[in-house]
């Protein structure tokens, strides 16, 4: 476990070296992760109850029972708490199917865009394994408290970067090409959705 880690810990800065058969597997590196993730789910429910139980003693201490019963009764507050107790705790137990698909979701740009640059298949082969597997590395920085999801994010950034530009040996603009193609596709997305629904709405009024 002690040499999974160190290898875990070695993809955050040099993740072109999760390669060969020293390379840690998709599921290894899921499984590795997850403990991170159940860190910060346990860290959100913490801040959670601090801040509520907190929340609730000043307004007993100021006799403001009617703002209490308020809350409770207009489902506001409270209702926002049991949505992001339920959404963080459903979040931490699919963690692994959500990693897999972002491996699924990888694999497809990587080959697409292997296929675009006309590297070999054999190449190619194990790219996008050993490229997701080494990102998922960067949920060692979700457990920070409060800044721990945008940190992770970053170093996900950085890490997918840094493998793709070595291991394809692209230059650093093909590689944040790449690294932004979903990020372009979830724009146009959105476009390509407000477009159909105007032109839905012009037609219903023409």
């Amino acid at each position: 476990m002690k040499e999974l880690y160190r290898k875990f810990f070695n993809n955050i800065l040099k993740p072109e070296e999760n390669r060969g058969e020293e390379a840690l597997s998709l599921m290894q590196s899921i499984l590795l992760a997850w403990p991170f993730v159940m860190v910060e789910a346990l860290t959100k429910f913490l801040l959670l109850y601090i801040f509520f139980d907190q929340f609730v003693s000043v307004q007993i201490n100021q006799n403001n029972f009617n703002v209490l019963v308020n809350i409770i009764s207009q489902n506001s507050m409270f209702s926002s708490f049991v949505t992001f107790f339920l959404s963080s705790f459903f979040e931490m137990l699919t963690f692994p199917l959500i990693c897999y698909f972002s491996y699924l979701f990888w694999k497809i740009i990587l080959d697409f865009f292997g296929w675009v640059l006309k590297i070999p298949k054999e190449e190619m082969s194990g790219v996008a394994d050993n490229v997701v597997s080494a990102s998922f590395s960067s949920y060692s920085f979700s457990i920070i408290p409060v800044i721990g999801s945008f940190v992770q994010w970053v170093a996900k950034g950085f890490i997918l970067f840094q493998a793709i530009r070595k291991r394809l040996d692209i230059s650093p603009m093909a590689a944040l090409l790449i690294i932004f193609t979903p990020y372009i596709l979830y724009i146009m997305a959105i476009v390509s959705f407000f477009i159909f629904i105007m032109t839905m709405f012009v037609s219903l009024f023409s």
